[in-house]
C-alpha cells in the first residue's frame, strides 16, 4: 500500500508485511513532518544491516549520501511541501557497511482528520527493478523504429501517391528530389525540424541540406566520394537509417536518424525519398540509461563482493573460535571438577557461569559452521543410521536440567515406552531437541512450564515442543525461521539470542527430509511440531 495525499496508511497487516519481508524488496518507514525517522520495517533493516533502534530517531537525510542529501533539499523537501507527495525520487541509501544501495522513494503526507500534517511515511524500492523498464523502453523504441523503417520503404514504393504521403507526414521529416537531387517536396515536418519554409528550398540543391563534414563522415564510413551524387545512392544501398548532425536555420545543431529510397516509375529512377526524425534526446536518453545501468552494476558487483566477504569472514571466525572456547570448557570443566584445588562458592559459581557462556559461544559457533555449510553445499552433510526419538529426548532431559539449575520453569517429558524410529543423524537430531527447547525454556517466564513429547502417528514420528511462555505476534510467527531474525519481544525483554536457532532446526529437518510447523499467539505460549519419515522397529 503507497502512501498518498490523501493520507492512506502505508502499514501493511502482519500477513501483508509478512509476505513482504520475505518476498518482493519493498521496504518503508514514517519520519515526522521535521523528516525524523519514528518507524521502520524489518525488510528495510536488513537492507541497511542495522537494527530497528539504529533508525529510529535519524533524520531521512542522515540515511543519504552527500549527492542524495542534496537531491532532497532541491526536490524532495520542496515537492512534500508543495504537494504533499513525492513520486520515484532516484537516491543512494547509506548501509551500516559504508556501501550504497540505489532506491526509489515514494512518500506522501500523513493528516489528522482535522487536516494538519501529521506524518510522513515513505516506501523504498530497489532501484535495481528499473532495468527491466529500461529493458521495455529499448524494445519499444527498437520497434518504433521498425515501424518507421517500414513507413519510409512503403512510401518510397508508392510512387503514384508520393506527394500526398510527404504532405501528410507533419511529424516526420520527408524530403524529395529529383534525379539530380534537387527539391521537389519539402514537408511540414522538415519545415518544422529544420526551421527552413518550403518555398526558400524547393527548387534548390539537396546538397545545401546535408552538414558538409557529417557528408565525409558517411562517405568515408561508406567507403565512396562525398559528391551527393555518390554519397546518395551508396545511402540507398546501405538502407538502414544512419544518425546525422544537422543545423537548423536558427544554428541549433540537431541528430537527425535519415534514411533514403529510391523513387522509381516503370523502373526509372526519377528521384530520392529523405526520411527521418529527430533522436536527440532519445540519444541523450539512451546515454543517462546506460549511465544509470553502469552505475547500478558497479553497485551489485560491491554488494557481491561485500557478501562474499561477509561470508569468509563469518566462516574464518567461526573456525578460529572452535579451539578458544573447547580450551575454555576444558580448563573449566577441571576447576568445577575440583582438579585444581577446592573452590569457594563464590568461586564455584563464577566457574559454573563461565562454563555455561562457554556452552552458549559454542552453539553458536556450531550454528554459524552449519549455516556456511548450507552456503557451501546443496545438502546438510549427515550420517544417518536408525535412531530413537523418544530415547533421545530422554537422554537430552541431562543438558536441559543444566539450563534450568537458575530458572523456576517446569520441564516435562512424554514420549511412549517403545521406540519411535527414523532414519537420520543422532547428533544433528539432538540439536533439532535442544535447540527447540532452549528457545522454549528461554521465552518462558518463571512459574511456566515446557513440555516435550514424543509420538508414533500415521503421518511419521511427532516431536512437539510446547510452552507457556510469552509467544509471538503473527508478523514474527512468519519471520522468525530467517536467519538471524529475532522477535519485537525478544528484544522488549533483553532475552540473549543469535536469531539463528530455528533456521538451523528447519535446515536440519528438512535435510531429513521432515517438516516443521509454528503455532503461537502473543501472550498464550508458542508449539514447535516437528514430523519426521519413521521407520519400522525390525528395520
Amino acid at each position: 500500500m503507497l502512501p498518498d495525499s490523501e493520507g492512506d496508511s502505508l502499514w501493511a497487516s502482519p500477513e501483508e508485511d509478512g509476505g513482504l519481508s520475505g518476498g518482493a524488496p519493498f521496504g518503508y518507514l514514517s519520519t515526522t513532518t521535521e523528516g525524523v525517522i519514528v518507524r521502520v520495517n524489518a525488510t528495510l533493516c536488513t537492507w541497511l544491516g542495522m537494527e530497528t533502534g539504529d533508525l529510529l530517531g535519524l533524520h531521512l537525510t542522515e540515511l543519504l549520501t552527500p549527492a542524495g542529501r542534496i537531491y532532497h533539499e532541491t526536490h524532495y523537501a520542496p515537492m512534500m511541501q508543495m504537494r504533499g507527495s513525492v513520486r520515484e525520487i532516484a537516491v543512494d541509501v547509506v548501509r551500516a557497511d559504508g556501501s550504497r544501495l540505489p532506491v526509489l522513494l515514494n512518500a506522501g503526507v500523513v493528516r489528522t482528520p482535522d487536516g494538519e500534517p501529521h506524518s510522513i511515511q515513505v516506501a523504498v524500492f530497489e532501484a535495481t527493478r528499473r532495468r527491466a523498464y529500461e529493458r521495455d523502453l529499448v524494445r519499444a523504441r527498437d520497434q518504433q523504429e521498425v515501424e518507421l523503417r517500414a513507413q519510409a520503404e512503403q512510401a518510397a514504393t508508392a510512387t503514384a501517391t508520393v506527394s500526398q504521403i510527404i504532405d501528410a507526414a507533419t511529424n516526420t521529416l520527408l524530403v524529395a528530389t529529383d534525379a539530380d537531387l534537387v527539391v521537389t517536396h519539402f514537408n511540414r515536418g522538415a519545415q518544422e525540424l529544420l526551421g527552413h519554409a518550403a518555398e526558400d528550398v524547393v527548387g534548390q540543391s539537396a546538397e545545401g541540406l546535408l552538414d558538409v563534414e557529417e557528408g565525409r563522415r558517411h562517405a568515408d564510413e561508406l567507403g565512396v566520394s562525398s559528391q551527393p551524387a555518390c554519397l546518395v545512392p551508396a545511402l540507398v544501398r546501405h538502407g538502414a537509417p544512419r544518425d546525422w548532425t544537422l543545423t537548423t536555420r536558427s544554428g541549433e545543431r540537431r541528430t537527425m536518424s535519415l534514411s533514403f529510397t529510391e523513387i522509381r516509375e516503370d523502373d526509372l529512377l526519377i528521384g530520392y525519398l529523405c526520411a527521418g526524425e529527430d533522436v536527440s534526446l532519445r540519444l541523450r536518453l539512451e546515454a543517462a540509461q546506460r549511465a544509470a545501468l553502469d552505475r547500478e552494476l558497479q553497485s551489485v558487483a560491491r554488494l557481491e563482493q561485500a557478501d562474499r566477504m561477509k561470508d569468509e569472514v563469518v566462516s574464518t571466525i567461526s573456525h578460529e573460535l572452535r579451539t578458544p572456547i573447547a580450551s575454555i570448557q576444558g580448563y573449566g570443566e577441571l576447576l568445577a571438577d575440583g582438579d585444581l584445588g577446592t573452590l569457594a562458592p563464590a568461586q564455584a559459581d563464577a566457574v559454573a557461569k563461565v562454563l555455561r557462556n562457554a556452552s552458549r559461544l559454542s552453539v553458536l559457533v556450531e550454528d554459524l559452521l552449519h549455516l556456511d555449510r548450507l552456503g557451501a553445499a546443496d545438502e546438510v552433510p549427515l550420517r544417518l543410521e536408525p535412531s530413537d526419538m523418544a530415547a533421545l529426548v530422554v537422554q537430552s532431559r541431562a543438558s536441559l536440567d543444566q539450563v534450568l539449575r537458575t530458572r523456576d520453569v517446569a520441564l516435562r517429558v512424554q514420549v511412549p515406552d517403545v521406540p519411535v524410529l527414523v532414519h537420520g543423524d543422532t547428533r544433528a537430531l539432538e540439536r533439532v531437541v535442544l535447540n527447540l527447547a532452549d528457545n522454549a525454556i528461554k521465552f518462558t517466564p518463571d512459574g511456566g512450564s515446557v513440555t516435550l513429547t514424543v509420538a508414533s502417528t500415521p503421518a511419521g514420528c511427532v516431536l512437539t515442543v510446547a510452552d507457556s511462555g510469552i509467544g509471538m505476534s503473527e508478523e514474527d510467527r512468519l519471520r522468525v525461521r530467517e536467519r538471524f531474525y529475532r522477535s519485537s519481544e525478544a528484544y522488549r525483554r533483553a532475552v540473549p539470542g543469535t536469531g539463528l536457532g530455528l533456521s538451523v532446526v528447519e535446515s536440519m529437518v528438512t535435510a531429513h527430509g521432515g517438516t516443521m510447523d509454528i503455532e503461537s499467539a502473543h501472550g498464550r505460549g508458542t508449539t514447535v511440531t516437528v514430523v519426521l519419515p519413521e521407520i519400522e522397529a525390525n528395520g
